[in-house]
């Protein structure tokens, strides 16, 4: 049996244009070979090797890339209603020895604004599995989100790497705050260096 690669679940939360989707491509991405981008605003058009917008196209674009290449990056634009079936197929739970990720020797998934597919509140199996099992085939999670006081707790609770970046809103300041543990002096130095550094 394959042993899946190491893997990490990674979340981002920063304002529009605070450099979030750069950082985790610089920092995450661009370090794995292969990798799949759940784009939900078309930001990733023309970034990767090819684009899809179904469910079936990317398990399509999946098993043809793996064929042809070592190193690929597929984005897909699905609706919320598809994501289970994106995560049944990377994460094939109960008999995880079937993924394909563990087959391709590990992958990355960008969930990129995950607040519109995992709301506060957030109990549905598929986000659980996302986040809870993915280390099991080797998938890592990098999730991103320009408000992260709404986003499931799954998502923050499971990330095994949390970076801060710029934030306005009160919320989703304190939201980040408690989840770093940090007091107010933390925060306060954060909040400058932040502003001092805006990307």
């Amino acid at each position: 049996m394959n042993m899946p690669a190491q893997s990490v679940r990674v979340f981002f939360a920063g304002n529009s244009g605070s450099g979030k989707t750069t950082l985790a491509e610089r920092m995450y991405l661009a370090k794995m070979p292969r990798s799949i981008i759940i784009d939900l605003t078309g930001e990733w058009s023309g970034k990767v090797s090819v684009s899809t917008y179904s469910l079936g196209e990317c398990v399509d674009a999946i098993r043809s890339n793996a064929k042809r290449s070592h190193q690929w990056r597929v984005a897909v634009s699905i609706s919320p209603a598809e994501l289970p079936g994106l995560v049944q197929y990377l994460i094939p739970v109960p008999d995880v020895r079937s993924s394909p990720v563990l087959a391709l020797g590990g992958c990355a998934i960008l969930v990129d604004e995950v607040d519109l597919l995992a709301p506060p509140g957030t109990a549905k199996e598929d986000v659980r599995t996302l986040y809870r099992r993915s280390r099991h085939v080797g998938l890592s999670v990098i999730s991103t989100t320009q408000r992260p006081a709404n986003v499931s707790r799954e998502v923050s609770a499971q990330s095994t790497h949390a970076v801060a970046l710029t934030l306005n809103e009160a919320r989703d300041v304190d939201y980040i705050a408690r989840l770093m543990r940090w007091d107010g002096t933390e925060v306060s130095r954060w909040e400058q260096w932040t502003r001092q550094h805006p990307h």
